[in-house]
């Protein structure tokens, strides 16, 4: 499958965290050694898509999830929205639930492995 397929209804959204909604694969999410799918739902993903057209090297970054702005927010990648790109960026309480989605896929991965 690549980015950006049709909608499929089942995994929450990335960013809203609502489930049951129709959702769009965007990617892989990646931290330490484990993986795990990034979805978006059409309103979120319009908003993801805004967010990499206005994005400007000079702009204070902002959290992409919850829009904090300063220091403490870091770059996570890029984001791309057809041929335009721009930094993708995160709060440290937003990172640290990213990460615990990631691993926790992983794990839910390795337990249907382990037991199967």
């Amino acid at each position: 499958m690549s980015a950006g397929q049709t909608p499929v209804t089942g995994p929450p959204c990335w960013w809203c965290d609502l489930d049951g909604l129709p959702v769009t694969w965007l990617g892989e999410a990646r931290h330490d050694c484990d993986t795990a799918p990034i979805y978006a739902c059409g309103p979120c993903l319009h908003l993801l898509a805004r967010r990499v057209h206005h994005a400007t090297g000079t702009q204070t970054p902002a959290c992409w999830w919850c829009d904090l702005t300063g220091p403490a927010v870091t770059r996570l990648g890029k984001a791309r929205h057809h041929t335009t790109t721009a930094a993708l960026y995160a709060c440290p309480a937003c990172r640290a639930t990213l990460n615990h989605r990631i691993h926790a896929h992983a794990d839910a991965r390795y337990s249907l492995t382990s037991t199967g």
